[in-house]
C-alpha cells in the first residue's frame, strides 16, 4: 500500500537539500512535504498572534458616516453595536466592514467644527470585530476622528417677530 509518507519521501528524493542552509534538515514527513512543496523558508508557516487594529478615522463631508481602515479582514460584515461617538450629537446607528475599510453609519449629523472621537468597547456578542485567527479588535477610547464635514449647524432657538400680517405696521 502507497501512503503519505512514501509520497513525501518519493517528493524528497527527487529535491535536493542544499548541504549550505543554515535551515536544519527536516526530521519528520510533514517537514519534508512541506520543504518540498513550499521551499524551505516558506515551510516555516507562523502563526498570526496580532490583534486587529482600526486607524485613519475620519467624517466625510456629508458628516452622516465615520470611516476607518482596520490593519486586516475582520469580521462580522455588519453590527449594530461597540462605537461610540464622542463631541457630537451624531450616535452610530450600525457599521459595515468590506474588506479594511469599515464605515459607521450614524443617526444626526456631524456638523463642521465639531471635535470628534470615537470609542470601541467589546460587547460579548456577535458583534465583536475579530480576525481570521479570532483575535478581537481591542477596546480603545476617545481616539481622534478628523473631521471633514461640510454640514453646517442650523442656528436654533431664535425668535420670529411678524411685523404685522399685512403689511409693515399693519393691523390684522
Amino acid at each position: 500500500m502507497y501512503t503519505v509518507e512514501d509520497h513525501a519521501a518519493a517528493i524528497m528524493a527527487d529535491v535536493p537539500y542544499p548541504a549550505r542552509s543554515s535551515t536544519p534538515a527536516p526530521t519528520n514527513y510533514a517537514e519534508m512535504l512541506a520543504m518540498a512543496v513550499w521551499g524551505e523558508n516558506e515551510a516555516k508557516l507562523t502563526a498570526d498572534d496580532t490583534a486587529p487594529t482600526l486607524s485613519t478615522l475620519a467624517v466625510p463631508s456629508a458628516g452622516t458616516t465615520v470611516t476607518g481602515t482596520l490593519s486586516e479582514a475582520c469580521t462580522p460584515a455588519s453590527g449594530t453595536g461597540g462605537f461610540t461617538l464622542g463631541g457630537t450629537d451624531a450616535t452610530v446607528a450600525s457599521w459595515a466592514i468590506s474588506g479594511t475599510t469599515l464605515t459607521l453609519t450614524l443617526t444626526g449629523t456631524v456638523y463642521d467644527g465639531e471635535t470628534v472621537t470615537l470609542s470601541y468597547s467589546r460587547a460579548g456578542t456577535t458583534d465583536d470585530i475579530e480576525d481570521g485567527a479570532g483575535l478581537f479588535l481591542q477596546d480603545f477610547a476617545d481616539a481622534p476622528v478628523v473631521n471633514n464635514s461640510q454640514e453646517v449647524q442650523p442656528s436654533g432657538g431664535g425668535t420670529v417677530v411678524l411685523l404685522g400680517a399685512f403689511g409693515f405696521g399693519g393691523g390684522f
